[in-house]
């Protein structure tokens, strides 16, 4: 474990961004890599490259893997070799050829392109002249669809998420956000990837979110604040973990699945005493992800909470599109800055519609507004 100042961080993004320039003249660069301060800082070093990080999925199978690399036309993908030997299985032919191993190169980088990145790491408003694609990743969605669909989020989209879930939920400048969520996942990039980087909290990464015993040492060595976490992840880590384990805890967001009554009630027994929270809230990739969230001072149970602040939320028959009464279900549409551009795949058909004027994205997700 280590750890890295800002300053250290921004020097070694900018010596990386040079390498990742003499890689390729590709837009895309994809990056194959868990949740690590490296990964992180492959993503600012190829904004600084002036390209488009693609973050790729390894364990979605042979195929599925090869068709999100073709589709984003990667010819570039960076990874590590300690990494890559333990997934070595799960990577084909396909995607071996296209590999740079960070850690080798590193090593090779030249005393030149060392140089170039101090000097752009002390005055970047000097010497980073790079043009900013308005896109800031490419992601996949996953489900139940054979294929993935590619979602290009905007650096709009991201800042937006982030700007609007803060208006629910307050989190302290001297937080530690324990990372294991791998930032393939929507929620991985933009709120354990992104949002530390320009607030100034502080994150903890650790790479396996199964191996829960490294998650508990990580947890108790940084004493770490604010964790995200599938309900179910979370049931399985306070099976293993001892109550003290739990003292640093302040806030859990829970995702992706119902956060059963059960589960809520463990949380809290074991971190009584220690004004911890568990919320629950509802995301979606193509939505930058959050959507919405139970705010601090109003938790209801089955419930993902309220819209966050600049989106609008529609629940509307799934047939005709026209809104439903209260407590009716019908499908959630949703429209604002932080809902993505449209598929990089232009032959999937558009997942928007237009209602009295204004765009809103069809997430396919059922569910009603209470009274």
């Amino acid at each position: 474990s280590g750890t890295s100042t800002r300053g250290d961080f921004m020097l070694k993004a900018a010596v990386v961004s040079q390498l990742i320039k003499s890689k390729t003249n590709h837009q895309h660069v994809g990056i194959m890599l868990p949740a690590l301060q490296s990964t992180t800082l492959l993503i600012i070093a190829t904004y600084i490259a002036g390209k488009v990080p693609v973050m790729l999925n390894w364990t979605v199978g042979h195929k599925v893997l090869t068709y999100c690399a073709d589709l984003t036309e990667l010819d570039l993908i960076i990874t590590a070799t300690s990494f890559y030997d333990k997934v070595i299985d799960q990577i084909p032919d396909e995607i071996s050829s296209r590999l740079m191993f960070l850690d080798k190169e590193v090593s090779n980088i030249s005393t030149p392109m060392k140089l170039k990145g101090l000097v752009m790491s002390k005055f970047p408003k000097l010497f980073i002249k790079t043009k900013i694609d308005p896109t800031a990743v490419v992601l996949f969605t996953s489900g139940s669809e054979t294929l993935p669909k590619a979602v290009p989020l905007t650096h709009d989209n991201v800042v937006h998420d982030l700007w609007g879930g803060l208006n629910i939920i307050d989190i302290r400048l001297q937080s530690i956000f324990l990372s294991f969520l791998p930032p393939f996942h929507s929620f991985g990039f933009t709120v354990l990837s992104i949002l530390p980087l320009i607030t100034g909290v502080k994150v903890a990464y650790t790479p396996n979110p199964t191996n829960f015993g490294e998650v508990l040492d990580a947890l108790k060595n940084t004493k770490a604040n604010n964790i995200m976490a599938t309900p179910t992840f979370l049931k399985m880590l306070m099976a293993k973990a001892e109550p003290d384990d739990m003292a640093s805890v302040e806030l859990v967001i829970s995702g992706a699945e119902s956060l059963h009554i059960d589960i809520k009630t463990q949380f809290e027994k074991m971190t009584a005493g220690h004004n911890s929270l568990i919320i629950e809230g509802y995301g979606i990739t193509e939505c930058a992800p959050i959507v919405s969230l139970n705010p601090l001072d109003t938790q209801k149970i089955n419930s993902v909470g309220k819209a966050i602040k600049g989106l609008d939320l529609l629940v509307v028959n799934p047939e005709n599109f026209s809104p439903v009464k209260v407590l009716e279900e019908g499908m959630f549409l949703v429209s604002g800055p932080s809902v993505f551009p449209g598929y990089l795949d232009n032959k999937i058909d558009s997942p928007f519609i237009e209602i009295e004027g204004k765009t809103y994205y069809k997430t396919g997700d059922l569910g009603y507004i209470d009274e």
